[in-house]
């Protein structure tokens, strides 16, 4: 199973990162990557429903709180697009 891992802008810090290609069901939770970009903008990708196969990741930028969005939050089946949302609006954030 390969680990997705985002590009990041320098000075950014991985929380922790559970964005695998292919996840067993097991491996579909709520909390999958998250991240802090240098301005204290935090990125976080979640599965909704947890779990459960049929849902979707769920990929958004927020300052302080998740209920502090700075988008509104992307939510795809495709890991590579949810990847490519994560870089491209990491540097927009900048």
């Amino acid at each position: 199973m390969n680990r997705m891992t985002p590009k990041l802008p320098a000075g950014s810090r991985v929380l922790f990162n559970a964005l695998y290609e292919n996840p067993a069901p097991r491996g579909l939770t709520d909390d999958l990557f998250a991240a802090v970009l240098p301005n204290d903008v935090h990125v976080g990708v979640g599965w909704f429903p947890e779990l459960d196969p049929a849902g979707v990741y769920e990929i958004c930028f927020y300052r302080d709180t998740y209920e502090n969005q700075l988008t509104e939050p992307l939510k795809t089946r495709d890991l590579n697009e949810a990847v490519r949302f994560i870089e491209e609006h990491s540097e927009q954030m900048m």
